[in-house]
């Protein structure tokens, strides 16, 4: 699944769920300072998984609240989205904090091999 980018989220939801500014959504969906989404546009970076969060909140908040059949649909598909990315951000992080913990283990068996007369290749991750 894409990732899901800044712009193309509020768009998406500018354009079919809520017609706001940029401002309004960083207070109502972000619950951040009116400036938030054009400081993260302007900087290039994404939102942090805190505030995928809280727009996901809103979103369902939202969903519960429309009837409209369009509405639900584009609410579901983009609380989809949202969920990949929050998944794939916390795989990402786990598997750099596994391998940290591989790469002591490995440097502590190199050093305990430099000391003996034990004469195997050194492991590299």
């Amino acid at each position: 699944m894409k990732t899901l980018d800044t712009q193309e989220l509020y768009e998406a939801i500018r354009d079919n769920i809520d017609y706001i500014s940029m401002d309004d959504f960083s207070e109502m969906y972000c619950k951040k300072s009116r400036s938030y989404l054009r400081t993260m546009k302007a900087r290039k970076f994404a939102l942090p998984s805190e505030v995928l969060a809280e727009v996901a909140n809103t979103l369902i908040e939202q969903r519960m609240l429309t009837r409209l059949a369009h509405k639900r649909a584009v609410i579901d598909v983009l609380l989809e989205k949202i969920a990949a990315q929050i998944a794939e951000r916390t795989r990402l992080l786990e598997h750099k904090r596994l391998r940290k913990i591989l790469e002591r283990i490995v440097d502590e068996i190199n050093e305990k091999k430099d000391g003996t007369s034990y004469n195997a290749m050194p492991i590299i991750i």
